[in-house]
């Protein structure tokens, strides 16, 4: 359940945003003339999709702030090395 004119998708945030405000100026800094460089990325979702990504890179979902309902779902992939057993974290 998700409203795309309603609600906001996950947020995702930039792993060398600050890495780079270190190496360069401000001009190189400029979100507007390097797109990579925001701190921040909301992909463009429908209802029903998904998404997958490291569970290392830095995520959130903002607070539902309408009277419409959105759902989120998230889970964790593991593989167990040389197993065919089934792993529910």
């Amino acid at each position: 359940m998700f409203d795309p004119e309603a609600h906001e998708s996950t947020t995702f945030q930039n792993p060398q945003e600050n890495i780079h405000s270190f190496m360069f100026d401000d001009s190189f800094m400029d979100p507007r003339l390097n797109e990579h460089l925001k701190e921040n990325y909301q992909p463009d979702i429908e209802e029903g999709d998904i998404i997958f990504f490291p569970s290392h890179l830095r995520h959130f979902v903002k607070r539902n702030t309408t009277k419409q309902l959105r759902m989120t779902v998230s889970f964790n992939i593991n593989r167990v090395a040389e197993s065919t057993r089934r792993v529910f974290a």
